[in-house]
This record gives C-alpha cells, sequence and structure tokens, in this order.
C-alpha cells in the first residue's frame, strides 16, 4: 500500500510536515524518529507500525513504546553561585503501553532518552526529568527515581513477559 510506505518514510514525512507548518506533527516524527535511530543503536528490534494517516508508532523488541519529546526547560530558581538546575517535563499518556520513552532534547543536538515502564508512572499525570542528577551538596545520594532509567535501552532488550 503506498500510502502506508509513505508514512513510514520518516524523512519524507518530517518534509511534508515542515513544509505544510504541521509543527507538531513534525515535532512528534523528529522524536520518533531520533527513537528509532537510537533503539537501532542499541542493536534491539525496531518495528514501525503505521495504520490510515495517523503517525506511525515503533515497536521496540515487541514491547509497545509511547514516545514524548521536548526542548522545553523550565527552571524553578537561580542560586547565587553554581548553575539553576534545568527540568524537562512530561505529560504522561493514559493510553496503555509497556514503556514511555521521554527525550529531552538539550542545546548543541544533545538527546538524553528515558526509557521508564510504563507501570511507574502510569498514575501520574505529569513527570518532570533532568538531564542530570549530580547535586554537589548531596553527596553520594542522587535524589531521583528517575536516574536509573535514563537511557536505559537495556530495559528493552529484557523478554516480553507473555
Amino acid at each position: 500500500n503506498q500510502k502506508l510506505e509513505e508514512l513510514l518514510d520518516l524523512d519524507n514525512r518530517l518534509a511534508k510536515l515542515k513544509k505544510d507548518g504541521k509543527m507538531r506533527s513534525y515535532k512528534k516524527t523528529f522524536y520518533l524518529k531520533k527513537v528509532k535511530e537510537e533503539a537501532e543503536k542499541n542493536g534491539l528490534n525496531v518495528e514501525l507500525v503505521a495504520t490510515k494517516a495517523y503517525s506511525p508508532r515503533l515497536i521496540i523488541n515487541g514491547y509497545q513504546v509511547n514516545i514524548c519529546g521536548t526542548e522545553a526547560r523550565t527552571i524553578y530558581h537561580f542560586p547565587r553561585k553554581g548553575n539553576p538546575t534545568v527540568y524537562y517535563r512530561f505529560a504522561v499518556s493514559s493510553r496503555p503501553h509497556d514503556f514511555s520513552i521521554f527525550v529531552l532534547e538539550e542545546p548543541e543536538e544533545k538527546f538524553t532518552y528515558y526509557i521508564i515502564p510504563y507501570k511507574m508512572i502510569k498514575a501520574l499525570n505529569l513527570v518532570t526529568l533532568r538531564t542530570t542528577y549530580e547535586n554537589p551538596r548531596n553527596k553520594g545520594r542522587n535524589g531521583s527515581k528517575y536516574l536509573q532509567y535514563r537511557n536505559a535501552w537495556n530495559l528493552l532488550s529484557e523478554p516480553v513477559n507473555e
């Protein structure tokens, strides 16, 4: 089916969305492509699934993944000494899936990925993440329950529990 093939050609899709000025769909597809490339780089089996005209979805090693990305940074306070802490905020999808993959887009085309099992966050509406959790005043205790999920592609390589 030619229409489905067009949907699955992410580069073409990105060019068309940009030309049509559909920037929200463009960004969603951009992050989908980034996750696909990173998962493949990590040796994972990636399947791109498209139905009708909807944005394609990814299945990684048999897991349904939901992808959110943002470059919008939030700073809650500016300390007198040192740099402010930058946060990235994400809405949690209520649609059932196995893993949420959050893409933090940093300046200079750097990306940090959080691969979080949906069961860990399904009760939340919002997740706030940081690119790093090193706190000089908090030696040895980097206080985030999400730190273990930063770039945790290994979670997707474990077999799917049927």
